[in-house]
């Protein structure tokens, strides 16, 4: 049985590079299908880095919308 996934768009203005589960993904915005459960988002640019932690559910979308 085939298990659906979720899906993360990260949005920072003005910009983060986005890691997740320690894979790096690029700079924002980033969109991202995850297998539901608990993943670790990290956010870094040259004035912040912040970890986070998120639960993404099956078959529906987690937004993460930040003005740093």
């Amino acid at each position: 049985m085939k298990t659906s996934l979720g899906r993360l768009h990260v949005y920072i203005l003005p910009w983060a590079e986005v890691w997740i589960d320690g894979k790096p993904l690029g700079q924002t915005p980033v969109h991202a299908d995850l297998a539901p459960g608990p993943h670790r988002i990290r956010l870094k640019n040259d004035a912040r880095d912040k970890t986070i932690s998120v639960t993404i559910a099956t078959s529906k979308t987690t937004v993460i919308d930040e003005k740093w």
